[in-house]
């Protein structure tokens, strides 16, 4: 018989580098805030694969909506809602 690993699978990780955070301009404590998982313990061995998450990290913050915890108090990084809804749209109080 013959018995292999499956290791082929392609697993995505427990989470990013520190280093990948910080080429994407990301800080570590943000980055738990906003829901990605950081890993301390994680080396990246090829510079392939740290340029692909980096690309991934940018693209996901560029995406990413943040609303403020408190409904009048806004603070840097914070969406509002005219990124939301066109002129032409109903807003959301309609």
């Amino acid at each position: 018989m013959d018995y292999t690993k499956d290791n082929t699978n392609g697993i995505e990780g427990r989470g990013f580098t520190i280093e990948e955070l910080k080429l994407a301009g990301i800080r570590r404590k943000e980055a738990k805030s906003i829901g990605i998982a950081v890993d301390a313990r994680r080396r990246s061995k090829s510079e392939e694969g740290q340029k692909i998450n980096v690309e991934r990290l940018q693209e996901y913050k560029n995406r990413l909506v943040v609303f403020p915890k408190k409904a009048g108090v806004s603070k840097k990084g914070d969406s509002t809602v005219c990124q939301f809804f066109s002129p032409y749209s109903t807003s959301p109080n309609q």
